[in-house]
């Protein structure tokens, strides 16, 4: 839910502005919420809003900025904005079928995700026989062929796309924000300097990401959360 809640930080919410119920050691028992998850079939995340429950983080996350300014200005705009997410979610797919969720990252595994160029076919029409070859360069080089100028993905201001694409690549955990966790766990794709060299080969997502990160709501928020759990 960190996608939701700094698309709530770029629209000027913190938390008092909405209640953020955390689950687990040290936060709400499990008890207290095990009644309310029906809209996401038993479990989390759920936003109640509205008088409703409404399950799923994507379609959570497209609710906060359907009524937060954060959803492109039309129709299409809104399209673009889905578009870049569910090409997202494939890329993460991709990075979960080499590295199961949980698991600690092969340095082989991690190689062939940040660096395979089997699919190099970056541009035009997709070569149906990398369908399976698709990783990081294939989707970052696509994806740098679609977002915009300036810093923005989507249209003229930010969006839920902006912050979709810094969650992907660019938002790291500090040690106080998460030290139960190894260095791997904190980082995209479990490697944040790989990450980093990765973005620096696509001008357009880094200004995203750069813009992102300069927000000064989101920067407010990055210095109030905290320890960072479900």
């Amino acid at each position: 839910m960190e996608v939701a809640r700094q698309c709530l930080a770029i629209a000027g919410k913190f938390p008092g502005d909405y209640e953020d119920i955390r689950v687990g050691e040290g936060a709400t028992p499990m008890d207290e919420v095990k009644d309310t998850l029906d809209a996401n079939l038993g479990r989390m995340p759920i936003c109640e809003a509205d008088g409703v429950s409404i399950g799923q983080g994507p379609a959570i996350h497209m609710y906060i900025a359907m009524t937060h300014g954060l959803a492109g200005a039309n129709p299409v705009e809104t399209a673009q904005i889905m578009s870049i997410k569910e090409a997202l979610t494939e890329l993460g797919k991709a990075f979960r079928d080499l590295v199961p969720y949980g698991s600690k990252p092969e340095e082989e595994k991690l190689a062939k995700f940040f660096e395979d160029e089997t699919a190099s076919d970056y541009a035009g029409m997709a070569v149906g026989a990398n369908r399976d070859s698709r990783l990081l360069k294939w989707y970052m080089n696509r994806l740098e062929g679609i977002v915009g100028d300036g810093g923005v993905a989507v249209g003229s201001s930010i969006s839920l796309a902006d912050v979709l694409i810094y969650n992907s690549f660019a938002e790291c955990l500090t040690e106080a924000e998460a030290p139960d966790k190894e260095p791997y766990q904190r980082a995209p794709f479990n490697d944040a300097a790989r990450m980093e060299a990765a973005l620096a080969t696509c001008p357009k997502l880094k200004a995203i990401c750069d813009a992102v990160a300069a927000h000064e709501n989101i920067k407010k928020w990055l210095g109030m959360r905290g320890v960072q759990g479900f």
